[in-house]
């Protein structure tokens, strides 16, 4: 195994699925499972799949912005004409022949749609979440420290991380 087999190995393993909806989890948990047995064809449909189900459950108006964020990715991470091509047609065409074509998906091509996948479901879902919950944690914290006099506060916490335990 490469070197860049273990780092993509590992990328797969630590990927969230507990913050996404069950059909998207389960679409894209298979395509995990499709891509680390090197199976890319079934990997890409599996991919089509995941998008069809956020597609769903998002609704249209969010689907703009996904057809959007894949072209941000491509833009940021300097993918050249004919990859983001092969990107958007695996997730975003219906009619299957890319993926069914035998030169359509390559190593290299699965590598970069394991990094698209991956980034559009943090920014749909797993950003979203983890915002929220931090939000509603300050919310907490601040109600409760409006119970206390200023005085009593340590001034040596900040409200962004968490105290040390040690006075």
């Amino acid at each position: 195994m490469t070197s860049i087999d273990k780092k993509t190995k590992r990328s797969t393993e630590s990927f969230q699925l507990n913050y996404l909806p069950a059909l998207v989890a389960t679409s894209f948990g298979e395509a995990l499972a499709c891509y680390k047995r090197g199976l890319i064809h079934a990997y890409a449909s599996m991919c089509r799949q995941t998008m069809q189900a956020v597609f769903a459950d998002l609704g249209e108006e969010d689907s703009f912005k996904i057809y959007a964020q894949v072209d941000e990715i491509a833009d940021l991470a300097n993918i050249d004409d004919q990859m983001r091509r092969a990107i958007r047609n695996i997730l975003f065409d219906t009619d299957g022949i890319n993926i069914s074509h035998p030169q359509g998906i390559d190593r290299e091509t699965s590598v970069v749609l394991l990094e698209t996948m991956k980034d559009v479901l943090h920014q749909a879902y797993i950003r979203r979440a983890l915002l929220r919950q931090k939000l509603k944690m300050r919310r907490f914290f601040a109600t409760q420290t409006d119970d206390y006099p200023d005085e009593g506060l340590d001034a040596n916490i900040s409200p962004f991380k968490r105290p040390s335990g040690s006075n």
